[in-house]
């Protein structure tokens, strides 16, 4: 259930439950009563809660356990010694399983 999964990121991030609230533009207590499920997320804070970590929606929900979600500008960002030496590590890897 995605409760857990926002308390672990939250915690994760070492935010108490204010410092998420100041950051979301929430409540503490909304944020309380969203971790313990008495609060449901509605389609828009779900992909506010889901931008601010990073994540997808899957990953929310339990539809995928992959939590990091990079973006085609993220990898754009990067400087081209970074992109060569992540393409290197892919293709270390691949070889690796092979």
């Amino acid at each position: 259930m995605y409760c857990e999964k926002l308390i672990t990121l939250r915690r994760n991030r070492g935010l108490t439950q204010q410092q998420l609230a100041d950051a979301l533009m929430l409540s503490q207590s909304m944020i309380s009563k969203i971790e313990r499920g008495i609060t449901r997320l509605d389609p828009m804070l779900a992909i506010r809660f889901a931008d601010f970590y990073n994540v997808s929606l899957d990953y929310l929900f339990g539809r995928s356990e992959r939590q990091l979600q990079i973006s085609e500008k993220d990898i754009e960002n990067l400087s081209e010694q970074d992109k060569n030496e992540m393409l290197a590590f892919i293709i270390k890897l691949i070889n690796e399983k092979k």
